[in-house]
């Protein structure tokens, strides 16, 4: 777990120094989750810092309705994600099982883009995700203590992310 914690914070530590962005995404708890995490890195978790560019998909709901409604559900992430991202941008994805089309649509979509990918899951839902570069897994078949694990993970994934870009003075 330590290392592919390491390159988490390291590929998200790239993007954010390299001029570029980190997107986040979920459904459901995990959505609030993906939320939050934006939330502590635009305005900081524990060290003060110029706001990292950070963006939540899923979050503009004329966007989201619109895409809904005259197109498929399942690609609007990953149509979001085409109309911000560039190569090296960083998404995060939240799913405790793996299994969500839509989230997979995303990562084959962060692929194609050459964003890098990290996913924050189960033992299980890594079996379903292939295709992620950077797993984080909590161990478990219970869902909510999956997600109280992720909420461990994401905090000192934003504490680690900060300490190395905060200004040092």
């Amino acid at each position: 777990f330590l290392g592919n914690f390491e390159r988490a914070v390291s590929v998200c530590v790239n993007s954010i120094s390299s001029g570029h962005r980190i997107f986040t995404a979920g459904n459901g708890g995990s959505f609030a989750d993906a939320l939050h995490i934006a939330g502590e890195l635009v305005n900081y978790f524990t060290i003060p810092h110029p706001g990292m560019p950070v963006m939540s998909l899923g979050t503009n709901g004329a966007v989201l309705t619109s895409w809904a409604n005259d197109h498929d559900f399942q690609d609007q992430l990953s149509r979001e994600l085409s109309a911000f991202a560039r190569p090296g941008d960083s998404l995060i994805c939240i799913t405790t099982s793996g299994k969500s089309e839509n989230i997979h649509r995303l990562i084959s979509k962060a692929n194609e883009l050459s964003v890098t990918t990290i996913a924050l899951t189960s033992a299980h839902g890594a079996r379903n995700l292939p295709e992620v570069e950077v797993k984080l897994i909590t161990d478990s078949p219970s869902t909510p203590h999956i997600q109280e694990g992720h909420i461990v993970i994401y905090h000192a994934l934003c504490k680690e992310i900060e300490f190395q870009l905060a200004p040092k003075g």
